[in-house]
């Protein structure tokens, strides 16, 4: 029955080649997606195709890589339904094997006959164009196997012509396109079949020697980790895979009718098989063989020689399940002689299986009962510069910072490379700046971002004083220009915008901040300002002498009455001889200048002296507060007059009676001085109102 089926399945093949609808082969949860087959290419000793790689770019297209006796073919199957050749590179002769494995955004080929050598293909240009840069024949002509050990940037040749029983390596980190000869060594076990190398360890398989371990770390200091050359159903090791945790390595010995092999390689030396499994797809035929294994996940996909594309779960490496497969070559009728699948590819970010055939070509298989985990997708991150309209302002470097989201970063200035490695950079030069982002080999340069450097502006600034009395004033003189000057008391946080000069009211340590384009600077010299606090003259009367009750606080003295200077009245006490106004006018130490309260006197013909007084209460008020007229001798006609400090009169209020309200609404905090006049202007006396 099973005859019966593959080979009408042969003749539906046959027919049906070159049409778009494809019967589907014997399957256990997978689908084929579409296949890519040129039966006119070239065959070889009936090798018509051979092994087969994948890479998605930067952009997130996929592609497989081909391997056919003749040539190499690069394949688009972003599509997976529509796979379109984008370019093939021809061998120097037909080849039975052909290899390959990426670094990057480079492809590196060999061929086990001919003088191919090493061949590098550059598909940073993809989906248009694929170029081959680079090929050396003279180190090697030949080699049946290659790998990249992406960790470590390193590139193994095994199988060559010229290191038969040894491994070449070269280094890509310098430059992928002219990988750097490291060494050309042989290894104790001798020919190497397949090589599989993660971070400097080398799991090698041996053909017919077995299971090799090495460390490879140093080329020229070779260490021997472990070895494994007697094991069951041992037949020719031909190629294997190494979990993801390291522990095992699934190794595929290329002899019909011996199992996979699950090697237990957690202890270098203590490596054994841990389990046996195999296909049966033919059974009860159990002569299967197996060509090439790889591990994604818990899942083992294998090319299988008649059996095609098998997937195992080996979540349990005990006990090793079958979950799916796809018969690439289902006219198999028995194991004899060497046909079917030859390689596999399950890394696709997609999730998507390539396989390849010897007969049919390249697959593209779905695996529907996988949900394989996600792996790497290198994309192109967004390179950009996020400084809005950046400047450079001088003596204050400035940090560039790229928009996040890539897995490192470099920078360059006019052109050339920055060594930073950062998402941030601190810029402290006048040019041209741009970052590059990276993801894996997938790279993206921001547009240039061009710093101008602006100069503190020339700036000077002085004080006509230092200090000064309160309800004075300094006189700050600014020089130069700039966009906007600020001055600032930092102990408060005052911040007032001046023009080239300024009045300053209010003692403390000022600074000027000037501003130019996007640019801030601080002048370096500050000012600091005292004021003065005014002290004012307390007038004591005792019959007729005045005296003042706080004279200490002064150096000077005047009495004054009825606004006139007394002769000679320059002491802190005086005697008065006749009626009138009487005020002290006072300088203290700092000449700070302050004039009394007035105190009315009169003198009787008996000369009794008598002191006529005014107050405003309270004092000093809050702004909007009404204040208090009290006086203890009203006359008719009298009124109190308040002026600020210009002398300009702010209100007169008629005093009618010895208790009555001034309005203070509308008056701003400061200093304010009233007086008292009779009706014939003759002062009364005055005094200081403070408002808060």
């Amino acid at each position: 029955m099973r005859s019966c089926f593959s080979t009408f399945l042969f003749v539906v093949f046959t027919l049906l080649s070159g049409l778009p609808l494809i019967a589907q082969n014997p399957s256990l949860n997978m689908t084929e997606l579409s296949r890519w087959n040129n039966p006119d290419l070239p065959t070889h000793s009936g090798i018509r195709y051979n092994d087969v790689w994948g890479y998605a770019d930067c952009s997130g297209r996929e592609y497989a890589i081909l391997g056919s006796a003749g040539r190499i073919h690069f394949i688009d199957v972003t599509k997976p339904e529509e796979p379109i050749e984008i370019q093939s590179f021809p061998g120097s002769v037909n080849s039975i094997w052909r290899d390959f494995k990426t670094y990057r955004d480079r492809a590196y080929a060999c061929a086990d006959e001919g003088t191919d050598g090493l061949m590098v293909f550059d598909m940073s240009r993809l989906p248009d164009t694929v170029m081959m840069t680079y090929q050396n024949n003279t180190t090697f002509q030949r080699s049946h196997n290659l790998w990249v050990d992406t960790l470590q940037g390193r590139l193994y040749m095994a199988g060559t012509n010229t290191q038969h029983n040894g491994v070449i390596i070269y280094d890509l980190t310098q430059n992928p396109d002219e990988p750097q000869l490291l060494a050309s060594i042989p290894l104790p076990g001798g020919y190497i079949h397949d090589i599989h190398v993660v971070d400097n360890i080398a799991y090698c398989s041996h053909g017919g020697n077995g299971f090799w371990v090495y460390d490879l770390s140093d080329p020229q200091n070779i260490i021997l980790l472990g070895s494994m050359t007697d094991y069951p159903e041992r037949g020719y090791n031909h190629s294997g895979w190494l979990d993801a945790d390291r522990n095992f390595f699934i190794m595929a010995d290329e002899t019909h009718g011996t199992s996979v092999k699950v090697v237990d390689v957690q202890d270098f030396d203590d490596i054994y098989v841990r389990s046996l499994f195999k296909s049966a797809l033919l059974a009860p035929n159990l002569g299967s063989i197996i060509h090439n294994p790889f591990i994604r996940d818990q899942y083992v996909v294998m090319a299988y020689y008649h059996d095609g594309i098998q997937i195992y779960d080996m979540s349990n490496p005990d006990t090793v399940v079958r979950t799916a497969y796809y018969d690439t070559y289902p006219i198999n009728m028995n194991y004899g002689g060497y046909n079917g699948a030859w390689g596999a590819y399950p890394y696709l970010p997609s999730g998507n299986i390539l396989g390849s055939d010897i007969t049919f070509g390249l697959f593209v298989l779905r695996a529907d009962s996988i949900q394989f985990q996600p792996g790497p997708r290198h994309l192109s991150p967004e390179a950009a510069i996020l400084n809005v309209n950046p400047a450079l302002c001088e003596g204050s470097p400035l940090e560039l910072t790229a928009a996040p989201g890539a897995e490192s970063y470099r920078w360059f200035f006019n052109g050339d490379p920055i060594h930073a490695d950062e998402s941030s950079y601190v810029a402290a030069e006048a040019g041209y700046y741009q970052v590059e982002a990276r993801n894996g080999h997938c790279a993206s340069r921001s547009d240039s971002v061009f710093l101008e450097l602006i100069s503190a502006p020339a700036l000077k600034a002085a004080l006509d004083t230092p200090a000064f009395c309160e309800g004075d004033s300094a006189r700050l003189g600014i020089a130069g220009l700039a966009d906007s000057i600020f001055l600032i008391r930092e102990a408060d946080g005052f911040r007032e915008l001046v023009d080239l000069s300024l009045q300053i009211f209010e003692g403390g340590i000022y600074g000027i901040e000037a501003y130019l384009g996007a640019c801030v600077f601080t002048l370096e010299d500050v000012f600091e300002v005292t004021v003065y606090p005014i002290t004012s003259p307390e007038i004591d009367m005792e019959g007729p002498v005045l005296q003042c009750s706080n004279a200490g606080q002064f150096a000077h003295f005047q009495w004054h009455l009825d606004g006139s200077p007394i002769s000679g009245a320059d002491a802190a006490a005086w005697t008065a001889q006749q009626s009138g106004l009487y005020t002290l006018e006072t300088v203290d130490a700092n000449g700070c200048y302050s004039v009394s309260e007035g105190v009315q006197v009169v003198v009787s013909s008996v000369q009794e002296v008598l002191k006529t007084e005014i107050g405003l209460f309270p004092n000093p008020i809050k702004a909007g507060q009404s204040a208090v007229v009290l006086t203890n001798l009203p006359l008719e006609n009298s009124s109190l007059h308040l002026r600020d400090t210009y002398g300009r009169t702010i209100a007169v209020l008629p005093v009618t009676a010895s208790k009555q309200v001034l309005d203070t609404a509308g008056l701003l905090p400061g200093v304010y001085f009233y007086e008292w006049t009779a009706g014939n202007g003759r002062s009364l006396g005055h005094g200081k109102l403070i408002v808060q």
